[in-house]
């Protein structure tokens, strides 16, 4: 079908499909027709460029690979193609490496400025770069600066944007620090690289005028107090006043609703910060009593205080008795505590056995039988489990395996798989058992099952 209008994308195909099959040069060729012979085609002949050049990368060519890159991105009629987005970051990702930060700086933000609407990931990806290179240079202010007058809407009051700029630097770093900022080296190639979260504690501290102005302070107080309980030296003294001061705000929110929302959010975060004085206020705050019970119960259990947490249990239990999805809700607590932090197995037991949902109780129940060391009964558990619930038969008939094999009884163990093997054929046990067999050295073909 020479005369396709397809041809020049099965083409492409062909040479990924090369690509993928690790025969780089032979798909590099192919490349080359598509752009060769098909360059009038901007959207295909685009991404063959591209991935020639990232064929050319894996074969370690960063001459040819970073060429086919940049001849990308610097020709008018492809350029504008989304896949130049991931092209002009891959250039980026070299110019870091050969601590070439002014090149790096400009290819992200061509990114940010041609491709935002058209591939909006790369673009994240180059403004959370950014974000890194700005802080871990101990260039707050330039951040900020630059956000403002290259990123922005500029129909938005520059105190917005510069709210904007610094959540968004706060986020890159709370919820994707491992991925920017876990090599300081890559953005900051001379002298001692700066702390990320120190440099926005300080910028949060003097733009919080702008979060007044912008009437947004919610994102203030949030982010501030994220940043105080983590990157000074004694947040309590700060976070003290700080709390008193954000739950008047809050307290000032007209949405019930939303005003629950932020004392729920700020609590946790203070929780899992290690911040209990300051979670502990919040959460006197929350008006729902079987949330805030529950928060509580988290915080000792954050506090690692856990006979305080068994007490506490049992209180709100009572308190709450005709609560009947919250009762459980204590026990189920109350077991984990006894088996996975105090290892009180017998006592753990009892009370799974209160809860009697059977088959997750059941499951809990042989584990601590097993722990315990007592095997058999782990394992007339494990069968009850597999008579009572077919579901979860297979599963339990593997786990009786899984116990011989530990405990070095090679006969029970082949004997439980090759029973697997043949009534759960078809399910991830039975997987599981062939490579047991295997293992021993035991043929799996045939009618070995039998």
């Amino acid at each position: 079908f020479m005369s396709s209008e397809m041809l020049p994308y099965m083409l492409f195909l062909k040479g990924y499909a090369l690509q993928r099959n690790n025969d780089r040069n032979a798909a590099i060729k192919v490349y080359n027709e598509v752009i060769d012979f098909f360059g009038g085609d901007i959207d295909v002949a685009a991404v063959a460029m591209y991935y020639r050049g990232l064929a050319a990368l894996e074969n370690g060519d960063y001459q040819k690979g970073m060429s086919s890159m940049k001849e990308l991105v610097d020709d008018v009629d492809y350029q504008k193609e989304p896949i130049a987005g991931e092209a002009l970051i891959a250039l980026s990702d070299n110019y870091w490496r050969l601590n070439d930060s002014a090149r790096a700086v400009q290819y992200l933000n061509q990114i940010i400025r041609d491709f935002s609407k058209t591939t909006p990931a790369a673009a994240e990806n180059a403004r959370f770069q950014l974000c890194a290179y700005y802080l871990f240079n101990g260039r707050g202010d330039e951040l900020v600066n630059w956000y403002v007058e290259k990123v922005g809407d500029d129909k938005k009051s520059v105190d917005e944007r510069r709210c904007e700029a610094l959540k968004m630097a706060c986020d890159s770093v709370f919820y994707r620090y491992w991925q920017y900022y876990n090599k300081p080296e890559r953005f900051c190639s001379k002298g001692k690289a700066a702390k990320p979260g120190v440099e926005l504690y300080k910028l949060m501290q003097k733009h919080r005028s702008s979060f007044e102005k912008n009437n947004d302070m919610w994102n203030f107080y949030y982010r501030y107090a994220r940043l105080c309980s983590q990157y000074t030296k004694n947040p309590a003294k700060e976070l003290d006043s700080l709390m008193v001061e954000a739950a008047k705000y809050i307290d000032s929110v007209k949405d019930e609703k939303l005003r629950q929302k932020y004392y729920s959010d700020l609590e946790n975060m203070l929780r899992e910060n290690n911040m209990f004085a300051a979670a502990r206020y919040i959460n006197g705050k929350i008006s729902d009593k079987i949330q805030a019970a529950k928060n509580e119960y988290y915080t000792l259990q954050r506090e690692e205080k856990w006979e305080d947490a068994l007490k506490y249990l049992a209180t709100v239990r009572d308190n709450f008795k005709t609560q009947s999805e919250f009762v459980i809700w204590t026990k189920w607590e109350q077991a984990w505590v006894l088996k996975e932090r105090q290892r009180k197995y017998d006592e753990a037991i009892k009370v799974y056995q209160e809860i009697a949902q059977p088959p997750r109780t059941l499951w809990e129940i042989q584990e601590c039988y097993y722990r315990n060391n007592n095997l058999e009964k782990a394992l007339s558990t494990l069968i009850e489990i597999e008579n009572a619930f077919p579901d979860d038969g297979a599963e339990a008939a593997w786990r009786r395996a899984e116990y011989y094999d530990r405990g070095g009884n090679k006969d029970m163990a082949v004997k439980e798989c090759r029973g697997i093997m043949k009534k759960y054929p078809s399910t991830p046990a039975s997987s599981r058992s062939h490579q047991m067999l295997e293992k021993y050295g035991i043929e799996t073909g045939g009618a070995v099952a039998d």
